[in-house]
């Protein structure tokens, strides 16, 4: 086939796909369909996920296109033989476009709903069911070193079920950072490109070069800064095309290189998959949700940059897919000996430098990580008071049920009449947690304390909806608590999103250490008021003693809680957690533990905002008022 109609399908595919991104984008904004930052992820940016509708649209129209001139024009005779000659007899392409379609409503839905893997799996099943009854199965190879016929009989059914799924989830699993997906999947579709022209499989070669094209659309509005993520129904339509088209050669042409060459191609993201699934199965989780410790994390943890990490991605991949395209290339079985050698090799190394399998060997050589936790006790409640914190809530809730034992906790979210969605949300995805709503705004200490009288805990936990979990600090504190029976709170080691610390151990406050913080940048003398006002020249590198728990995270006794009723109702927001610790005293100590970290979103909202301002000096007012207007105990 002339070289021109490939150029012309691919030329279709990316201005398409390039058209149209911009529309997908401003739909997803208007629908909130959105990738939100959270643990685990790369991203510190909501960004719209809903690019697979530009990228399959790109590759079905620039087919669909082909199609229609290819009949309608006359082609010379031979381009017109060879045409013929490359479409597979026993393929129903409409039939083999509708398995694709499958997949991509799947992915939509998903990226809409967040669909649970169970019904996404049977989703991907029923796309490969349909691309079997097209057609598209592998039956039989010969192989490559002894020529040798093999036919698969009935095992065909099952090893392309098994082939189609895993090909269909191999784009999803490295879909991690701005435009790494995108142009690992321009890489293999390239690759399988090159060999199907070798192979004389036009059909294949004009997907392949359409997925390619569409890629290349789509990559100008995802490299980094990335504006809009191909989410799944993207991801997943790349690895189900690129698995079906990897197919179209091996229904024609009988050679085990069709199959081993789009299995090298994507080598990475499949040994990615691979690890992962076999990492969470030696924990005993579940493999269906492989998120932590994929490739391109393992990379960045060894110091290199996103761009960086997606650069050497790039080059593993354009290694592996050049391997198989001297595989697929050559005759002389010494070089095909060598290569399989030398994947042998470096797989492991790779395996090895990228540290893939730690957490496994970690398994087998010491007990299980969580059996080295301290035990979370069985009573522990937790209170959350949201007011239009759907962005902070998602992350919060995200991480906590990946790092806290939720199964042993009370999770109670107060809403203070939220106008977002941040209660069809929680119901949605979070149903672990207790909702409690509100008519209207009642403040943070007045919505924390709607829980008094439903506790039944030993601990409790208060925690801001700006605070996330890297690990599980919950365990750790009360734990703490539980050999310290004199501590009545305790606060942990509290980050901002950089990895800085907040100075948080402060002493409690007065006038002109609240009116050092306002003048810090101008006064000298206002920047070491601060200092002792925060404790900034103290060592704080073991648990302590302070006047102070923040009221973003801690925790403390249950019946000490109760007994003071809860926060002083007065104040509406701010200077609570400081009355608070301060009655606490009563009752034991607080302590800073700097054992375990949590993450605080801080935003210093009154220093932005003149009524948070106005609610803060009223608040400071009461406070003295109350307590006296020196730091020490009333």
């Amino acid at each position: 086939m002339a070289w021109h109609w490939y150029l012309f399908v691919f030329s279709t595919a990316a201005v398409v796909c390039f058209v149209l991104t911009p529309a997908v984008i401003r739909f997803a904004k208007a629908h909130n369909v959105m990738d939100y930052p959270s643990a685990g992820r790369i991203n510190n940016r909501t960004i719209p996920r809903l690019g697979g509708v530009g990228i399959f649209l790109g590759i079905s129209v620039a087919i669909a296109v082909f199609a229609l001139i290819s009949r309608s024009t006359a082609i010379a005779p031979e381009q017109s033989k060879q045409l013929e000659q490359s479409i597979a007899p026993n393929i129903n392409y409409l039939m083999a476009w509708l398995a694709l379609a499958i997949v991509f409503v799947i992915g939509v839905i998903d990226d809409f709903v967040d669909m649970r893997r169970r019904f996404k799996f049977l989703g991907q099943l029923a796309a490969a069911i349909v691309a079997i009854a097209a057609g598209v199965v592998f039956d039989h190879f010969t192989n490559p070193f002894t020529g040798e016929i093999v036919n698969l009989g009935w095992l065909s059914i099952p090893i392309t079920l098994l082939y189609l799924v895993a090909f269909a989830n191999v784009i999803n699993i490295i879909d991690g950072l701005d435009g790494l997906a995108s142009s690992i999947a321009i890489i293999a579709a390239l690759a399988l490109f090159i060999i199907s022209v070798q192979k004389g499989g036009g059909d294949a070669a004009i997907v392949a070069i359409a997925i390619a094209g569409s890629c290349l659309g789509f990559l100008y509005y995802n490299r980094a800064p990335a504006r809009i993520f191909m989410g799944d129904s993207g991801s997943l339509t790349l690895g189900m095309a690129l698995g079906m088209v990897s197919l179209f050669g091996v229904v024609r042409t009988p050679a085990l290189i069709s199959l081993l060459a789009p299995l090298v191609i994507a080598g990475l993201p499949l040994l990615d998959m691979f690890s992962g699934v076999v990492r969470r199965m030696a924990a005993r989780r579940s493999p269906y949700s492989v998120k932590a410790g994929r490739v391109h994390q393992r990379l960045m943890h060894r110091g290199l940059s996103p761009n960086t990490t997606v650069l050497v991605l790039c080059l593993i991949s354009i290694l592996l897919a050049t391997s198989a395209l001297i595989f697929s290339s050559t005759d002389n079985m010494a070089i095909r000996v060598l290569i399989v050698c030398l994947l042998l090799i470096a797989v492991p190394i790779l395996i090895w430098r990228l540290r893939l399998m730690e957490p496994v060997l970690r398994h087998f050589y010491h007990q299980r990580i969580h059996e080295n936790k301290p035990e979370v006790p069985q009573r522990i409640s937790a209170s959350i008071v949201t007011y239009n914190n759907l962005k902070e809530i998602r992350t919060l809730l995200f991480s906590m049920q990946k790092y806290v034992p939720i199964n042993k906790i009370n999770v109670f979210i107060i809403d203070n009449a939220s106008t977002d969605d941040t209660i069809k949300f929680v119901e949605k995805n979070y149903p672990w947690a207790k909702l409690i709503r509100n008519q209207r705004n009642i403040g943070f200490g007045a919505g924390h304390n709607q829980v008094i009288d439903l506790l039944e805990s030993k601990y409790h936990v208060v925690i801001n909806p700006d605070i996330e979990f890297s690990e599980d600090a919950v365990s750790t504190l009360c734990a703490f608590l539980d050999s310290n029976p004199e501590v009545a709170m305790v606060t942990p080691r509290i980050l901002n999103r950089d990895g800085s610390e907040q100075k948080l151990p402060k002493m409690q406050p007065t006038p002109r250490y609240l009116l050092a913080r306002r003048t810090e940048e101008v006064s000298e003398r206002a920047q070491e008021l601060v200092r002792e006002y925060t404790r900034s020249d103290e060592d704080f590198n073991e648990p302590a003693p302070v006047d102070h728990a923040t009221g973003s995270f801690f925790v403390i006794r249950t019946d000490v809680f109760c007994k003071l009723k809860g926060f002083d109702e007065r104040f509406f927001m701010y200077f609570e957690d400081n009355d608070l610790s301060r009655r606490a005293q009563e009752f034991g100590e607080i302590i800073f533990y700097p054992g375990t970290t949590v993450t605080h979103g801080y935003k210093r909202a009154s220093k932005k905002s003149p009524i948070a301002l106005l609610v803060q000096i009223r608040s400071a007012l009461q406070y003295f008022i109350k307590h006296g207007w020196s730091n020490k105990n009333s």
